[in-house]
């Protein structure tokens, strides 16, 4: 199974990896881009980042964990508490 991010939406912005953490740092985004993540399994990293997973999720812009969606269009991170509209 690997990690694939996504920066801004970009299809063509991925970046994949064994853990959530390694594919956050490979992607490089700036901290105003929304990052998103998606599994997959597939051969290598090479191979898992052209492949589109079944459902995209918002990561922290400050730690890097995965946000959940608590209304419409507000998510937040439960490890820090971090908040964001959008």
């Amino acid at each position: 199974m690997f990690f694939v991010v996504r920066v801004d939406g970009d299809s063509s912005d991925t970046h994949a990896a064994e853990s959530l953490a390694a594919a956050v740092e490979l992607a490089m985004a700036d901290s105003d881009s929304t990052v998103e993540f998606g599994t997959v399994t597939a051969s290598d990293a090479g191979a898992a980042r052209l492949l589109r997973p079944a459902a995209w999720q918002r990561v922290c812009a400050d730690c890097s964990k995965p946000m959940r969606l608590i209304f419409t269009n507000v998510y937040e991170c439960d490890p820090c508490g971090y908040t964001v509209v959008g």
